[in-house]
């Protein structure tokens, strides 16, 4: 009887280790935490700023320190990191719709296409 008692304890035990191993595996590779590791590893440094869609598993990032911006997709698993140098100008994309446009040495242009619910914040 002692011996039984002692495999069911034994089985249980094994069982909350995998379960607690499955839960950590599944917490380390949430798109948010991959992105940001990516991100990190990338740059090199901590990104100063960043902007993360992990529902389509797409970041960018900008580290002012180093002047880099690394743009990353795919999870993080593919992606691309220019010096700021590289950069020749940019776009502010909302919605969609590009409402601004911007060149190297040139002041911001804002463009006359407003996107719905652009006025909408999201907080993270």
């Amino acid at each position: 009887m002692a011996d039984v008692l002692r495999v069911g304890l034994l089985i249980a035990l094994a069982a909350a280790l995998l379960t607690t191993l499955a839960l950590a595996l599944s917490w380390w590779m949430e798109p948010p935490r991959r992105l940001r590791r990516a991100m990190l590893k990338a740059l090199g440094a901590a990104p100063e700023v960043e902007a993360l869609s992990p529902g389509e598993g797409r970041a960018c990032a900008l580290n002012f320190d180093v002047e880099q911006v690394v743009v990353l997709w795919a999870n993080g698993a593919h992606g691309l990191a220019y010096a700021f140098d590289e950069v020749e100008g940019g776009e502010i994309i909302v919605d969609g719709h590009v409402v601004a446009r911007v060149r190297r040495g040139e002041a911001r242009k804002s463009l006359d296409v407003l996107a719905p619910d652009a006025n909408r914040w999201f907080c993270a």
